[in-house]
């Protein structure tokens, strides 16, 4: 899916883009790894994390999958989370979510 051109735009509620914020900073909390990526960041999860993560990515996917390609990858020792966009305006929103900066 190309999101170079979307308007960068969430389609929640306040309150229910607070509830998500606060859902990623518990999540972000408990990351084994973060790491910023070309187009995003990711962060990896312990396996017991799995269910929440993909939870969370999904609702994400939701609001925000017009401008943000969003995937959650399993392996055998945990989960990751990757978010990332061909716009690069969105670049700076996703380093603030997931606690990352690119150098």
């Amino acid at each position: 899916m190309t999101h170079e051109h979307a308007e960068i735009s969430c389609s929640l509620s306040s309150d229910d883009a607070a509830g998500q914020a606060e859902r990623l900073a518990d999540l972000r909390y408990q990351a084994i790894a973060a790491e910023s990526l070309e187009a995003g960041a990711a962060l990896t999860f312990g396996t017991e994390l799995a269910n929440q993560v993909e939870e969370f990515a999904s609702r994400e996917a939701e609001c925000c999958g017009s401008f943000l390609s969003i995937e959650t990858i399993r392996t055998d020792d945990g989960v990751r989370l990757e978010v990332t966009s061909e716009n690069p305006a969105a670049h700076p929103m996703i380093d603030a979510m997931f606690g990352t900066s690119r150098s």
